[in-house]
């Protein structure tokens, strides 16, 4: 029954469209197309009932029904493989041929990956940080040790924060918080530490709920107090793990000592909602819903928005929450599906007014979550009110996503599988309406005198002023400065001068030194370096 089982399946099916929603800068894919390398391991070959030719066509099988599944997505669809056979390397676990066969092809992708120039005393620093974490048999080590070890690998002292951010950031091999309390202190170099965090609180909120009913495991609702973390063992203290699930969105806190993991809820059988205007979808380029995201836009939802979880029973892919708008309550369904997510407002006669609001909050969300992961921004739509067929599979009319675009010139929604064109209803354009009531907005130019006198609602102000120290990540971003090398020199010239090192970075932007020149781009980038308040200011005068 493995077509019906998630960890064989779907876990496959996410993982992919996880890396496929993650593509590099998208000026690189105009001159060089990208191409994610991905080997598919199947393991326990030597488990499996039959013969050698028997085991070998129960592989083949599996091998067909996934390419079938993945030529269904519209990014997966295209797959370099010579046969079927080559789609999944099999393994037996008591073979060590096997595992050499694997590390081979391992090693001759990594080979035709393009290479990058990385100054030598960073790798040397990054092996060097690693071999003293394995030795000590530690999972995370104090910043103070990681500049000792640095300046033995000859890296001085005021590039160490260049080359952590590096490491985390774009080679990915540990992590470093320098803007959470809690955490600037100490260096990451096992990320396992999450998984393994994450996968101890959920035994132990089941371990302590052993003596109850499902009905009152339900009634939990996925909460539990700060203490039940000092049963977790791991190297973080409770704090410290708190900061950690707090910023990877995995926990929210729901109170004094009381925190909320959607993680720890039951799963419920769902179906999407009947085809009427109290819904809109919510969707990836990919085809698929990246892992882990609906959770963490569940957790965004209640600590940014204050969106309230219902008190009814919970799941994990299905949450309810209650919202007030306009002086009154709402119910909003959250509804988690595989290729798509739905959100689905209970109140029927609730006004267009109500309807934009949700949009705005669940895009806000989704737009900072994708941000913090670096892949494209979330599609929108409705269900499709037409059956379609596509490669062979049909979808049912009202069971599967069109897209359109949520601006006050939208009249068409286009089915996902097949770009059937269908006419959206003045009830589908209720979610975006409130857009008709800002095209009479004063439009600011985009260049640096505005951005020094900002004419914002209640004030005037400086926004290179507003940004304050953030100017190495505001370089990082803003001119994809990924070294830092351009923000150390302007700190040299201006003498570490906040104010005096944003607006140079903002003048070099505005020239066209590194990301598009629009509001939206410069929003987001003070979105990612966490000056909220400012990003809402600007965004409530444009």
């Amino acid at each position: 029954t493995w077509q019906d089982t998630y960890v064989v399946k779907d876990c496959i099916f996410h993982a992919l469209s996880s890396l496929a929603s993650s593509p590099p800068d998208e000026d690189k894919i105009k001159k060089n197309p990208f191409h994610s390398k991905v080997v598919l391991v199947g393991t326990h070959r030597d488990q499996l009932m039959g013969s050698e030719d028997e085991k070998k066509a129960t592989i083949k099988r599996c091998a067909q029904s996934i390419l079938s599944w993945l030529r269904h997505s519209k990014v997966l669809k295209s797959i370099d493989v010579s046969s079927v056979a080559d789609l999944v390397t099999d393994i037996s676990n008591f073979d060590s041929s096997d595992i050499k066969k694997i590390k081979k092809k391992i090693e001759t992708l990594i080979s035709q990956r393009e290479s990058q120039n990385i100054p030598a005393p960073w790798l040397v620093f990054d092996f060097v940080l690693r071999k003293y974490a394995m030795s000590h048999k530690i999972r995370k080590v104090e910043r103070t040790v990681c500049e000792e070890i640095a300046a033995l690998c000859g890296i001085k002292s005021d590039e160490i924060g260049t080359v952590l951010h590096y490491l985390h950031h774009v080679a990915g091999t540990l992590l470093h918080y320098p803007d959470i309390s809690e955490l600037n202190h100490c260096v990451i170099t096992d990320f396992q530490l999450i998984f393994d965090s994450v996968s101890k609180i959920i035994i132990q909120y089941f371990e302590s709920s052993a003596h109850l009913s499902e009905r009152d495991l339900r009634h939990k609702k996925g909460q539990f107090e700060a203490s039940a973390l000092k049963e977790v063992s791991c190297c973080l203290n409770v704090s410290e793990l708190l900061a950690l699930l707090k910023h990877r969105h995995i926990v929210s806190v729901l109170g004094e000592g009381n925190f909320f993991m959607p993680s720890l809820l039951p799963k419920a059988k769902t179906e999407p909602s009947p085809a009427d205007s109290c819904s809109f979808l919510v969707m990836f380029e990919c085809g698929w819903c990246p892992v882990g995201l609906f959770c963490a836009a569940t957790t965004r939802l209640i600590v940014s928005h204050g969106w309230e979880v219902n008190k009814s029973e919970q799941f994990r892919n299905k949450i309810s929450f209650h919202h007030m708008l306009s002086e009154n309550w709402y119910t909003i369904v959250f509804t988690a599906f595989s290729a798509h997510y739905e959100v689905k407002l209970v109140d029927a006669d609730a006004p267009a007014q109500v309807k934009f609001e949700i949009h705005k909050a669940i895009n806000e969300v989704f737009c900072r979550i994708c941000g913090d992961l670096q892949c494209p921004p979330p599609l929108y739509g409705f269900y499709c009110p037409e059956t379609c067929t596509y490669d062979g599979a049909t979808y049912q009319q009202h069971q599967h996503p069109a897209k359109c675009a949520f601006n006050c010139e939208a009249q068409q929604m286009k089915c996902y599988y097949t770009d059937r064109l269908s006419m959206l209803k003045e009830e589908h354009k209720m979610w975006f309406r409130k857009v008709h009531s800002h095209e009479h907005k004063r439009k600011l130019d985009l260049n640096l005198k505005t951005l020094l006198a900002f004419p914002g609602k209640s004030r005037t102000f400086n926004v290179a002023n507003e940004l304050g120290v953030n100017y190495t990540k505001l370089g990082v971003f803003l001119l994809k400065d990924e070294y830092g090398n351009t923000t150390r020199a302007l700190e040299n010239e201006h003498q570490k001068n906040a104010e005096s090192i944003n607006r140079d970075i903002l003048s070099r932007w505005l020239q066209g030194k590194g990301l598009p020149v629009t509001w939206a781009e410069l929003i987001n980038v003070i979105k990612q370096i966490e000056c909220y308040s400012l990003a809402k200011e600007m965004e409530d005068t444009l």
